[in-house]
């Protein structure tokens, strides 16, 4: 009978640590997440050397370059074209798109916009929206998401796509 006191009490004490470890576990881990944000610049940086006597910098230098930081992000952004979806009203050529602008299509990812790219390198363009069918990972539902913001239009008479 005291054997099974014993054993009584380690399991209940057994069972309160795995309860408070859980209760830990799950208050702990849930509801904070934090989202971080990171711009790349397409634009190299430039790197000044200097010589060993001008090493040491004063309190001011680093205040300077954190001011220029922000100027050179904005100057990467004004250069950086600005890509807008297709609409109905501005439909994308197939013919001319490049894998950017296919990625804007609704379910278009960049495996698909790479495979699109792949077909149309391969046979020359698209000269029937339907066309897009052919293309390996686009059925019909997918087709039927991106019909009305897709056209084929032949290069050489000068539509220059969208």
């Amino acid at each position: 009978m005291m054997k099974n006191k014993g054993i009584s009490w380690l399991i209940y004490c057994i069972m309160a640590v795995l309860c408070a470890f859980s209760l830990g576990w799950v208050l702990g881990s849930g509801g904070t997440h934090e989202t971080v944000t990171v711009q790349v610049s397409s634009q190299p940086q430039e790197t000044k050397e200097t010589p060993a006597s001008q090493e040491t910098q004063t309190p001011e230098a680093p205040q300077e370059t954190q001011e220029e930081a922000p100027l050179e992000l904005e100057e990467a952004e004004q250069q950086t074209p600005q890509l807008s979806a297709p609409t109905e009203e501005a439909p994308l050529n197939l013919n001319t798109a490049t894998q950017a602008e296919l990625e804007l299509l609704p379910g278009i990812g960049p495996v698909l916009a790479q495979a699109i790219l792949d077909y149309r390198d391969s046979f020359g363009g698209f000269s029937t929206k339907e066309q897009l069918m052919e293309v390996s990972g686009i059925g019909e539902k997918r087709y039927a998401a991106v019909e009305a913001l897709i056209t084929v239009e032949v290069e050489d008479e000068g539509t220059g796509g969208r």
